[in-house]
C-alpha cells in the first residue's frame, strides 16, 4: 500500500490511499497537496502543499510515521495555511459539512421539533469541525468530545451530541461521503449516575395530594390562588398503578383501556423494548378512570399529547418538597413496591421488562393471575365514594 520510501506520491496514478482522502486532496478551491514523501531517516512524511493560482508553496515535516495519518495531517494543514493566506471564503467553508448535515436531517422520520434542535447542532458543529465532511478526522470528533466534558458541559449532553455525529457519519458511509467511519470506537466521558427513588407508600400519598392542592401566592400586591393542572393527578395516579414510563402515560388514550376486563393493552410500536404490553387495572384507578372518562371528549386519557411535564412536574415537586424526585422515579417507586409484595418474575411480567433466562422465555401466566396479584396491593389515593371521585374529575 505505502509507496517507495523515497518516491513521492503521483496524484495522477493508482490512489494507493482511501478516496475520502484523495478527494479533499483539493482544498478551498485552490490549494492542493502536491505530494508526500518520507524521510529516510526519520521515517516521517513531508507534505508539500501549493497555491495552484500564484504558485506559492509550503512543505513541513508531519509528526506520523503512518501514511494515512500523515495524509490526514496534510489535509488539516492545507485548510490552516489556506486560512493563513485568505483563501478560504468564510461563508462557503461551511457549505460542505452543513449542506450533508442538512440533507441527513431531511431524510430523518423526526418531529419538526426534533429536526430544529438537529439542524442547530449541525450550525453548532460546522463552526467547530472540518468545513468538507471528507476531510474530517477522528482526532478532531475526539479533541470536540474532550473540550465539550472539560467545559462543564453536562456528560449526557455530550453523550447525545456524540451519538448525533455517530448517526450522521453512518449516513455518510452509506451515501459514499467518506470510505470509514471515523466516529468508530470514541467514547463519551461518563458521569456521575443517578441512582433511582422509590417512594414509600405515605410520600406517594403525599405527591397525589400535592397534586389537587391550591396554593395562595402573593403576586404583586395582591394573593392569588394556584391550582396544579388537572392532568398531572392523572399522570401520578396512573403511573403508581400501572408502573408504565413517563412517555406511554403521556401518550395513554382510551381506545387502549378497557374497563370491562380491568387491562391497558399498549401496541409494541409505544414501548421501548417494541413488544406489546398488557397492564391490569387496580381497582382503585378502574373507579376513578369509569368517573373521569364521561368529562373527557378526546381520545386522549390526559386531555391531549403532551411532550413533556417539565414545568408542571417542577410545581407539583416544589409543593411536596422532593425537588430532586423525576417522574421515572414512579417506575422505581412501583417495581419496588410490586417486587416486596408478589413474587418476583410476576412483577417484571406485569412491568414489561425481559426476564433472562430460559426461565423467562417459557414463563406466560394467565392474566387473570396478573390482575389478581394487582388487587391485592393497598390503595393509594385513600378516597372512597362516586361522588368525591366525580368532583375530582370535574374541579381541580
Amino acid at each position: 500500500m505505502a509507496s517507495d520510501i523515497s518516491t513521492p506520491i503521483s496524484l495522477s496514478g493508482e490512489a494507493s490511499l482511501p478516496s475520502r482522502l484523495w478527494r479533499a486532496r483539493h482544498v478551498a478551491g485552490r490549494v492542493a497537496i502536491r505530494g508526500l514523501r518520507r524521510d529516510p531517516e526519520t521515517g516521517r512524511w513531508r507534505v508539500r502543499i501549493a497555491d495552484t493560482v500564484t504558485g506559492r508553496f509550503e512543505s513541513c515535516i508531519t509528526p506520523h510515521r503512518d501514511k494515512r495519518m500523515a495524509w490526514e495531517f496534510a489535509i488539516q494543514f492545507a485548510w490552516g495555511w489556506a486560512r493563513d493566506h485568505g483563501l478560504v471564503d468564510r461563508g462557503a467553508e461551511k457549505d460542505g459539512f452543513l449542506k450533508a448535515w442538512t440533507r441527513w436531517v431531511s431524510e430523518l422520520t423526526i418531529r419538526p421539533i426534533s429536526a430544529k434542535q438537529y439542524l442547530e447542532t449541525g450550525r453548532k458543529l460546522s463552526r467547530i469541525f472540518f468545513p468538507s465532511v471528507a476531510g474530517m478526522t477522528r482526532r478532531q470528533i475526539v479533541e470536540f468530545v474532550k473540550s465539550e466534558h472539560d467545559r462543564g458541559m453536562a456528560a449526557n449532553t455530550v453523550k447525545q451530541q456524540l451519538m448525533l455525529i455517530k448517526a450522521f457519519f453512518k449516513w455518510a458511509e452509506v451515501e459514499n461521503y467518506v470510505d470509514r467511519n471515523p466516529t468508530r470506537l470514541i467514547r463519551a466521558p461518563r458521569g456521575e449516575s443517578r441512582i433511582g427513588v422509590a417512594l414509600t407508600l405515605d410520600e406517594a400519598r403525599h405527591l397525589l395530594k400535592c397534586a389537587t392542592k391550591k396554593e395562595i401566592r402573593k403576586h404583586r400586591k395582591y394573593l392569588k390562588r394556584y391550582y396544579q393542572s388537572m392532568w398531572v393527578y392523572w399522570f401520578v395516579l396512573i403511573s403508581l398503578h400501572t408502573g408504565l414510563r413517563k412517555s406511554n402515560v403521556l401518550r395513554l388514550r382510551w381506545s387502549e383501556i378497557d374497563l370491562n376486563e380491568r387491562r391497558i393493552d399498549i401496541p409494541g410500536h409505544k414501548m421501548k423494548n417494541r413488544k406489546s404490553l398488557t397492564v391490569p387495572i387496580h381497582p382503585e384507578l378502574e373507579l376513578r378512570l369509569r368517573c373521569y372518562r364521561p368529562f373527557r371528549a378526546s381520545d386522549v386519557v390526559l386531555g391531549r399529547e403532551f411532550k413533556d411535564i417539565h414545568k408542571s412536574w417542577a410545581q407539583l415537586c416544589s409543593r411536596a418538597g422532593m425537588k430532586n424526585l423525576i417522574p421515572h422515579d414512579l417506575r422505581h417507586t412501583v417495581s419496588t413496591w410490586w417486587n416486596m409484595q408478589m413474587p418476583w418474575h410476576y412483577a417484571e411480567t406485569i412491568l414489561g421488562r425481559t426476564i433472562r433466562g430460559a426461565g423467562g422465555l417459557y414463563f406466560h401466566p394467565p392474566f387473570t393471575e396478573l390482575r389478581d396479584k394487582i388487587d391485592e396491593l393497598p390503595e393509594i389515593d385513600g378516597r372512597h365514594g362516586l361522588d368525591e371521585v366525580a368532583r375530582v374529575g370535574l374541579t381541580f
